[in-house]
């Protein structure tokens, strides 16, 4: 009897040696500046979008037009770093990411078109992380569901996903790698709201004085057709002889 286990077949086992990252459609790591900016709250440096808290009923934002246009189906990932979060007297801050079929929100909210995105509201009414859609050539405002949890200055990791032509969802995570979550909301939209080709980022401040919305962004990352942005396994095999086992000759 042999004292080393004997194998007549090469490969034994499958296991994960690594994964493979998904390639996104548009990317934007803020190590140069693409937007054009409206007001004197908003600037690209230190490879992050920063942002400030407008005057009293301002907007103030950017702008960038992506490359592509966005089919029914995508995923936006990034980062946002929320370094400000204190009610003003009177009405709101209200600070939001877009995708859109126009520019112009990024220095008039109240400007219609086709739009979904993200963001936050601090000040008298509802207030929290919210996900909005329009509908077709609609506002902002038409379709907003408010997470529970309570806003804070915090690092948020953020995965806004269009997973149908109806059905928008915002996810929430403490990490990195987007996998531990800590919230998600979804709001419905119209098949037609449609023709994404820009990323607005925006902040406006209702009818008040003081108080704070201020924070960052950083590497935002949208896949479009895809509706799962993690990683790919991929796969290896040990053989035998790793494991210790002697080969029958």
């Amino acid at each position: 009897v042999p004292s080393t286990p004997i194998y007549t077949d090469y490969r034994a086992e499958q296991y994960q040696s690594g994964s493979t990252q998904a390639t996104p459609d548009h990317s934007d790591d803020f190590s140069i500046d693409n937007f054009t900016h409206y007001g004197s709250t908003t600037s690209v440096n230190g490879n992050k979008f920063n942002y400030g808290s407008p005057a009293n009923q301002v907007t103030d934002g950017g702008y960038d037009q992506m490359p592509i246009t966005l089919s029914d189906t995508w995923t936006l990932r990034t980062v946002w770093d929320i370094t400000g979060w204190a009610s003003p007297s009177g009405d709101s801050y209200q600070f939001m990411v877009a995708l859109t079929d126009t520019p112009d929100l990024a220095d008039d909210y109240t400007e219609s078109g086709d739009m979904i995105g993200f963001g936050g509201r601090v000040g008298s009414g509802t207030n929290g992380y919210r996900v909005f859609a329009s509908n077709d050539g609609g506002n902002f405002w038409d379709n907003i569901d408010t997470m529970s949890r309570s806003p804070t200055t915090e690092k948020l990791y953020v995965e806004l996903k269009r997973t149908s032509p109806t059905t928008v969802t915002m996810e929430i995570f403490d990490d990195a790698n987007f996998s531990n979550s800590l919230e998600t909301a979804s709001v419905s939209t119209q098949s037609g709201v449609d023709g994404l080709d820009h990323v607005v980022i925006a902040n406006t401040m209702g009818n008040g004085s003081g108080g704070s919305m201020t924070g960052t962004l950083e590497n935002l990352k949208i896949y479009d057709g895809v509706t799962d942005a993690s990683d790919t396994p991929t796969y290896s095999y040990r053989n035998f002889g790793d494991l210790g086992y002697a080969e029958d000759t």
